[in-house]
């Protein structure tokens, strides 16, 4: 199990106790600009939440292409299951998922925000890639 409490999304800079309107609300650069394990945890959930939406992203567009002459999927288990999108997602969803809960059970850990950066990198380079393709498509 993983252990997540709102203190991992959200920085709490009043006392315990004191009312919410005399605590300041934080500001987006002061939640991703932060200093320390519970900064880092807070990029990486936000990062973690940004490869979710873009996995889900390239499994949509992925099913969309593969009716289209010449596509071909780069990842061979992922080409074996393009027969099913029903397989596919579930091959995704499980690969994806696990990665993402390692992220998230290590997020306080500089290697694993580095290695959220890079992979939103890659992913982002990605849909960026599959929306050159559709421009050249439509």
């Amino acid at each position: 199990m993983i252990p997540m409490s709102l203190s991992d999304f959200m920085p709490s800079p009043g006392p315990v106790g004191a009312p919410l309107a005399s605590r300041p609300m934080p500001s987006l650069p002061g939640i991703l600009i932060g200093v320390g394990p519970a900064a880092r945890a807070r990029r990486v959930l936000l990062l973690v939440l940004m490869l979710g939406v873009l996995n889900l992203y390239d499994l949509l567009i992925t099913l969309q292409a593969r009716h289209v002459a010449g596509f071909v999927e780069a990842n061979p288990i992922a080409a074996a299951l393009l027969w099913s999108p029903a397989a596919l997602a579930v091959f995704k969803a499980l690969t994806v998922g696990f990665g993402l809960a390692v992220f998230v059970r290590f997020r306080r850990h500089r290697l694993t925000e580095a290695g959220c950066w890079l992979t939103s990198g890659v992913y982002v380079a990605l849909a960026a890639r599959w929306w050159a393709c559709l421009a050249v498509l439509s």
